[in-house]
């Protein structure tokens, strides 16, 4: 089964690894995508792939001749979305000795398209014991169970599904799907590699690995990802996203040469500013790199990052009032940073204001201490993908770091291991969250005159 997904527009990477329209400094706080990210680069209506791996012609002909020939018609009618079709045919076997089964799985097939989840995997109950539909019933399930977010079963079923047939390539992408909106990136990664190998011409597979490896500042691996995703499809919708991944990858690799050749391609935008200007920098054109950070900021004056090197451009050359203003709006604007709160620091520390320096330090100092131990507490999901615990706490820091997408994610992911989690239901159902942030990590100190 290797047919390809619809193509379908992506969310930046910016909203997909948290809820700040730039990327955070340290580590990158991953976590579930939920299904706000839905996995739209990865996943695909299982009928697609079952039509395309059985070569069907169109229905119409196929329903002239025998029983089977009717539910392989119906999987091609499914695959052009034609549920009528597939109802129809359905209801031809009806009553035909020995084809129960494949009515039952058609018909599961058409609820599961219409989000009947649960009474699709009724349907589906019915298929799974006939050698002929017994691997597509346990995938289908597997499907319906992860739309549901019913994780522990679906990565059951679906793992039993490959069990079955290793060659099930929809299983396995439901089961990096799964394993991928719990947390559990080195298991979502071995399945996507499954993937990429299986249906040789998907590149989504590959732009998903590179999201993760850079998550994991693995960027050598994510160059690679993001170049292979490039090549099997140069002209896909997501083309801008996986460049400015790509460039972003080779700017922290010292590629800077190379990273400036990626964004040529690229559309103007305040990410790929930025990024130039990081590359000019450190190939020692200040005065371009100052030109280029100007342009990104007058097209978004909240840019982070943008802010973030304007200011540590400002204290190099030895001008710390003006590094002391914009650092401070960045600060402002994104008070759970740390690195842009440090320069801060450094900056009033240069003016002279040693207090209003020695503040700023201490509340680096309980950022770090958060995002270290989101960073443990991560490891620990990575390797133990059935903890509802360990989601939770992912989802109280997450949340005092400020990130409130990303805590809802992990607290939905803890009730799809543990649907009675009661801390993670009181955080999802509370208007008043109990988990709120120290108060000392706020916007932090005002500046004096």
């Amino acid at each position: 089964m290797n047919g390809l997904p619809e193509e379908s527009p992506e969310p930046s990477p910016h909203e997909c690894l948290g809820d700040s329209p730039v990327e955070s400094f340290d580590a990158p706080l991953g976590g579930p995508r939920s299904r706000r990210r839905s996995l739209r680069l990865l996943l695909i209506p299982a009928a697609v792939v079952l039509a395309g791996l059985l070569g069907l012609g169109r229905y119409g002909y196929a329903l002239r001749v025998a029983p089977d020939r009717r539910f392989q018609a119906a999987l091609g009618a499914l695959a052009e979305n034609d549920l009528d079709g597939v109802r129809a045919a359905a209801e031809a076997l009806q009553d035909v000795d020995g084809y129960e089964p494949h009515r039952r799985l058609l018909t599961g097939m058409v609820l599961l398209r219409n989000e009947r989840l649960y009474d699709a995997i009724v349907a589906f109950g019915f298929a799974r014991d006939h050698p002929e539909t017994r691997v597509w019933a346990y995938t289908l399930s597997g499907e319906a169970l992860y739309k549901a977010k019913q994780f522990r079963d679906a990565t059951r079923i679906l793992t039993d599904a490959i069990r079955m047939d290793p060659q099930q390539t929809d299983a396995h992408r439901w089961l990096a799907a799964t394993y991928y909106d719990i947390g559990a990136m080195n298991h979502a990664i071995a399945h996507l590699t499954i993937v990429a190998q299986q249906a040789p011409h998907d590149s989504r597979p590959h732009r998903l690995m590179g999201l993760i490896h850079k998550d994991y500042e693995e960027y050598r691996k994510a160059i690679e990802a993001y170049r292979e995703c490039l090549r099997r499809t140069p002209h896909q919708a997501a083309k801008e996203e996986v460049l400015l991944e790509l460039a972003a990858c080779q700017v922290k690799q010292q590629q800077h040469d190379e990273a400036l050749q990626t964004l040529r391609t690229c559309p103007s935008s305040p990410q790929s500013l930025w990024l130039q200007a990081e590359c000019q920098r450190a190939l020692g054109d200040k005065a371009a790199a100052h030109r280029l950070l100007d342009q990104a900021l007058r097209r978004e004056p909240t840019h982070l990052q943008a802010m973030y090197l304007k200011g540590t451009m400002e204290l190099e050359a030895g001008q710390a009032a003006a590094a002391a203003q914009v650092l401070q709006k960045a600060v402002e604007t994104y008070p759970k940073e740390w690195r842009p709160r440090y320069s801060l620091a450094m900056a009033y520390k240069r003016l002279g204001n040693d207090p209003l320096a020695a503040e700023h330090l201490q509340l680096v100092e309980q950022l770090r201490r958060l995002r270290d131990r989101f960073t443990e507490l991560h490891n620990q999901a990575m390797q133990d993908p059935n903890s509802a615990d360990l989601r939770y706490q992912l989802g109280v820091v997450a949340r005092q770091l400020d990130k409130p997408l990303l805590a809802t994610s992990w607290f939905e992911a803890a009730l799809a291991l543990q649907p009675d989690h009661p801390q993670a239901l009181q955080e999802l159902t509370s208007e008043t969250p109990a988990v709120a942030g120290p108060e000392a990590l706020q916007a932090g100190p005002n500046p004096s005159p």
